[in-house]
């Protein structure tokens, strides 16, 4: 499974990544965004979550020199239910550009083709939020709800924006940004 633009490229997450995955959840900027919240994984813990089979797991590369920027995955996967949970991470020099929410975007699209979802779930804690913004004033993406002081970091509670992507919202937005052309 490949999916690219003229930018990005997507491509399953394996073995040879561990290094390039340990080192993106270690790093300080990235640490308390990611699943650990602050704590650094082992590379055992690292292998381990990549070879479970209830997480689909892809490394987003640059389109032009193949070099790893990050990871995107889905999880919480409910066939049944028609939903599953998506998030992204990028390394720090990436991080607030834009390059994420490209990369989950076309994660959503491998998604939405191969996958009978109605639903994509994002959780965000409020300080990083803001960089949904776009997706919401523009209607490709929904706040449901917020959890408040549901996270704690940094000596306080924060809140998480529950916020989804629907099949219809996406598909509206794929066409009118042009994703593949990016």
């Amino acid at each position: 499974m490949f999916r690219a633009n003229r930018s990005l490229r997507l491509r399953p997450a394996g073995e040879s990544d561990l290094p390039f995955l340990w080192a993106l959840f270690a790093a300080d900027e990235v640490s308390y965004r990611w699943v650990f919240r602050g704590r650094v994984p082992t590379p055992e813990q690292v292998r381990v979550g990549l070879q479970r089979t209830d997480i689909l797991a892809n490394i987003v590369e640059t389109a032009s020199e193949g070099r790893p920027i990050g990871y995107v995955a889905a999880f919480d996967i409910s066939d049944r239910n028609g939903h599953a949970q998506l998030g992204a991470v990028m390394i720090p020099e990436h991080m607030r550009t834009g390059v994420g929410i490209t990369a989950g975007m076309l994660f959503a699209d491998y998604i939405f083709t191969v996958l009978p979802l109605r639903k994509l779930y994002l959780h965000s804690v409020a300080y990083n939020v803001t960089q949904f913004a776009s997706l919401l004033r523009r209607g490709y993406a929904t706040e449901e709800g917020i959890l408040r002081d549901y996270e704690y970091f940094a000596g306080r509670h924060w809140d998480v924006h529950l916020l989804s992507i629907s099949r219809e919202q996406f598909l509206t937005m794929r066409e009118k940004t042009r994703l593949h052309e990016r």
